[in-house]
């Protein structure tokens, strides 16, 4: 089975629906939003993790977030937020 390659096609397709910061409810000012990127119907969410003041991106499925699986989806996504200005991601929650 042939791997998909995200990085040139993928990131021609990501959107930012939303760059406002703001924290997440119910994680004491712990989780901040910085940006949901959108792809195709998928949504993303970048994280800002205040203890460790690392940034995280997380899948929004069924209501819940999710760890992305996908390597390469995780590193194009990654490299769009940055070029985006959604801050450096450091990290894999």
């Amino acid at each position: 089975m042939e791997r998909k390659s995200y990085s040139l096609q993928a990131i021609r397709e990501f959107t930012i629906s939303d760059s406002s910061r703001f924290p997440l409810k119910g994680t004491n000012g712990n989780y901040w939003h910085h940006g949901t990127i959108l792809y195709g119907v998928r949504e993303f969410i970048v994280i800002f993790i205040t203890m460790t003041g690392q940034m995280a991106i997380e899948e929004v499925t069924g209501g819940h977030l999710e760890a992305i699986s996908d390597d390469d989806l995780w590193m194009a996504l990654a490299q769009f937020a940055a070029n985006k200005g959604l801050n450096q991601i450091q990290c894999r929650k």
